[in-house]
């Protein structure tokens, strides 16, 4: 049966229908007035006496440019954010927050001879509500011409048949409108069985639901599939009984809904399932969802719909809650320790990491991830006792040691008690700073300093009977040790000396009574003697501190021994070119040089070497071969340094060489060659001390170095120029630019 059909039987049979469909439906005159609805729509509004009467077009949830729409005069659809808290009507749903889609059709007659609106509102996620008990809706309230009847049934979503009670399909409606995955011709539908039309299985479920609805006299629903053109669709029919000798049966494809719930299954058991603790808060600290690991682990139960958050002390409650959530407004995430108690009141420490996000309905959550820490915990306290050992002891040595960070512009970060007792200061005025902030206006610091210099480059740097005035003015004679520990993340100098004042002055004493020779021979003998034994106390204690970091970091240890090795013969390499160049005492030699094959050249040699997550391309673009007269080493020199820096802070993305020709100006051609990278950038604030020997950004990791000093040098000394173009966290490019011979 189609609604098009001149059969009034007919359109009295689809008012009857029209009960019994889902969709809230609506008509409204000119104006936005409601003047009809169906039971459907007392799912959302409490009465129809709450409705009718009503304008939509005044609804606050409506915008104008919902509003102008009607005014086209034309169908549309559009899905909107509701809230029933702001409408006057009574309604279901007070205080609830919905989405729901219209889909509106402009009618010629609204019922009245005058023109006006049909409007189907369906939601994907009713919200559970408390609702009132459906009451009776007059059908004779709801009576629509033959041209509405159309557009509605134009509008509804689902298919829609009458099946009999022997399981024949007998009627459709608006039917050749909805095609897609379930259509299927009337000829071959109409009067079939519909064992005749769906697979045995599916066809089986089908039955079995209008069997259901026969003897319960009441609607039924089915969910079943379909492999349709290699690929599993998924539908949900509604069965409603309509007299006794037939049901009026709705299908929907619900495949999207019922992937996105496979989905949350999958997610709920990856939570419930995983070894970390998993709960969620409100804004005011109350737990509101914790995972069964959390709740069987801890004994954890609801009380008035919240878990009890005591399980983390008063981390949940007051200044801590409220210091987490004021962090949360600028960090992606926030750390906290505390301790867990147990079902058997046993406590462990955790780790806890909190993240906000925003409910729509709630405003703003936090998920918060604990793992426990029992063992990091332990080996963390363990270090602690061994520290306070070493301290101890280092404290109780006749040797006064200070230890500084290189990274840190060599400031000291331990100063021991025999340090203090020698230069006469306490711990506080010497840790965190320099020897040039300790002895202003001297040139001690300078001399220091390059004996820390000799250390880094040799490994052990040493001296013995040096004279030495102390801040009382007295004269002393001292053995100084400087040694290099090359932690990759932390390396350090510890600077190790010790009086031997005392022994000086008897081998003084010694060589007046003996030939000069013969007391040279013995002083030397003996002060031999005196230099090997706290040599060998350092590093025998040296190595203890080593034996007390863990397995893991001692291995790592060994592993950059070689990568530092090479780090410290570059950095001596390029001191030396530097010192070449400052002196201009740099040799050039000024060849013809092929821009691409040079390209080419670096490529090979760095392909293979990117750090993992980076891709590393030559792109030559459009730019053909080209020649430089030029040092080909020394340019060479300055796209390694490029790349190696550009691999340094790059930690995913790509790497780019490149060269172009620019031919602006026919008496000064120049080629441009370009290193590009998605690296973390560079803030503009140091686009001139870049540049600086030995410069580095704070809150970066990576070791100092001279290698955009000398590219600059370099590319002076060759008649180029190089700038970078970069932004903080954006990546950078970094060119060269040099003209052709």
């Amino acid at each position: 049966m189609h609604i098009g059909d001149n059969n009034s039987n007919n359109i009295n049979s689809w008012n009857s229908y029209f009960e019994f469909i889902p969709c809230a439906m609506l008509t409204l005159d000119a104006g936005g007035i409601v003047t009809q609805c169906n039971p459907a729509c007392l799912e959302f509004f409490c009465s129809e006496k709450s409705l009718v009467g009503y304008s939509l077009f005044n609804d606050p949830n409506f915008t104008s440019s919902i509003i102008a729409h009607f005014r086209t005069e034309s169908g549309f659809t559009v899905s909107l954010p509701y809230d029933f808290a702001k409408v006057p009507y009574s309604t279901c749903f007070r205080q609830k927050l919905i989405y729901i889609t219209l889909k509106v059709k402009f009618l010629q007659d609204s019922g009245n001879g005058a023109p006006g609106y049909f409007v189907c509102i369906t939601e994907g996620a009713l919200p559970e509500a408390e609702k009132s008990p459906k009451k009776v809706y007059s059908s004779d309230a709801l009576s629509f011409t033959k041209e509405e009847l159309l557009k509605i049934a134009e509008l509804i979503p689902d298919l829609i048949f009458v099946v009999d009670k022997d399981l024949y399909y007998r009627k459709t409606f608006a039917y050749g409108s909805k095609l897609g995955h379930l259509y299927i011709p009337e000829d071959q539908l109409l009067n079939k069985h519909v064992t005749e039309v769906l697979p045995a299985k599916q066809a089986r479920l089908i039955m079995l639901a209008i069997q259901a609805a026969f003897k319960r006299n009441k609607s039924t629903k089915v969910k079943y599939s379909l492999h349709i053109d290699g690929i599993d669709q998924f539908y949900m029919a509604r069965v409603i009984p309509f007299n006794d000798t037939s049901v009026f049966m709705m299908v929907q494809c619900i495949t999207d809904s019922y992937v996105s719930e496979m989905n949350v299954q999958m997610l709920s058991y990856a939570v419930n399932h995983t070894n970390e603790k998993i709960m969620m808060l409100d804004d005011s600290g109350a737990v509101v969802y914790a995972s069964n690991r959390l709740k069987t682990k801890y004994g954890l139960k609801k009380t008035n719909n919240n878990y009890p958050s005591a399980l983390f002390s008063n981390l949940f409650q007051g200044e801590s809650w409220e210091s987490i959530k004021k962090q949360l407004e600028t960090s992606e995430f926030v750390k906290v320790e505390d301790m867990f108690t147990n079902m058997e009141g046993i406590k462990s420490p955790m780790e806890l990491y909190f993240y906000r996000v925003l409910d729509i309905v709630k405003g703003n959550m936090y998920w918060c991830f604990a793992r426990n820490i029992t063992e990091r915990y332990t080996y963390r306290k363990e270090i602690e006792g061994v520290n306070k050992l070493m301290t101890t002891i280092l404290d109780s040595l006749p040797l006064a040691i200070g230890v500084k960070s290189v990274r840190d512009d060599f400031r000291y970060v331990y100063f021991n008690a025999e340090a203090k007792r020698v230069l006469h200061k306490i711990a506080e005025e010497v840790v965190g700073k320099t020897d040039f902030d300790l002895f202003p206006g001297s040139d001690f610091p300078y001399q220091v300093r390059t004996k820390d210099m000799l250390a880094i480059e040799k490994g052990i740097y040493s001296e013995y009977a040096v004279p030495f005035t102390g801040p009382d003015g007295a004269e002393h004679i001292m053995n100084r040790l400087h040694i290099y520990v090359n932690n990759p993340d932390n390396p350090q100098i510890v600077s190790v000396f010790w009086d031997v004042t005392e022994q000086h002055n008897n081998q003084v004493e010694l060589i007046k009574e003996r030939e000069k020779n013969s007391l040279k021979s013995a002083f030397l003998s003996n002060i031999s003697h005196e230099i090997r034994t706290p040599l060998n106390a350092i590093t025998g204690f040296s190595e203890l501190i080593c034996e007390a970091e863990t397995l893991d970091e001692k291995s790592a240890y060994k592993q950059q021994i070689g990568e530092n090795n090479e780090r410290l013969l570059n950095l001596i390499d390029d001191m030396l070119l530097m010192s070449e160049i400052d002196s201009d005492m740099a040799e050039l030699s000024f060849t013809r040089v092929p821009v691409k094959t040079l390209c080419n050249n670096l490529f090979n040699r760095f392909s293979g070497k990117e750090p993992q997550g980076v891709t590393f391309t030559f792109d030559s673009g459009d730019s053909p071969e080209c020649i430089l007269l030029t040092d080909e080493l020394m340019l060479e020199r300055v796209f390694i340094y490029l790349l190696e820096n550009a691999f340094k802070f790059t930690s995913r993305g790509a790497v780019t060489l490149s060269y172009q020709i620019n031919t602006e100006h026919e008496t000064c051609k120049t080629v441009v060659l370009t290193v590009s990278d998605t690296g973390i950038g560079i803030d503009p604030a140091y686009s001139e001390q870049i540049y600086e020997q030995f410069f580095k950004i704070e809150k970066y990791s990576q070791g100092p170095g001279l290698g955009l000093t000398l590219a600059k040098r370099i590319m002076h000394l060759l008649g180029g120029s190089i700038w970078f173009e970069s932004r903080e966290g954006g990546g950078t490019l970094f060119h060269a630019k040099l003209p052709l011979s």
